[in-house]
């Protein structure tokens, strides 16, 4: 991963924060990996709320669930 990628990637992700006031970040297993794929939410400690992490759902879903 280069730092011009993640350098858009959080600007992506200010930018969702600003707009909704959370972003979801879904994390896929590497491939031919037997990682567990998992999603968070970032920016909803600036609302008083907890942030949230769900396990074992594919990322896809995951970020379904948690906008929801």
């Amino acid at each position: 991963m280069t730092d011009d990628f993640r350098r858009k990637h959080l600007e992506r992700v200010e930018a969702t924060i600003a707009q909704f006031g959370w972003a979801v970040q879904g994390v896929f297993p590497r491939e031919g990996g037997e990682d567990i794929p998992f999603s968070y939410t970032v920016g909803l400690h600036d609302h008083g709320l907890p942030e949230l992490l769900v396990f074992t759902l594919p990322p896809d879903l995951g970020v379904r669930l948690l906008n929801d």
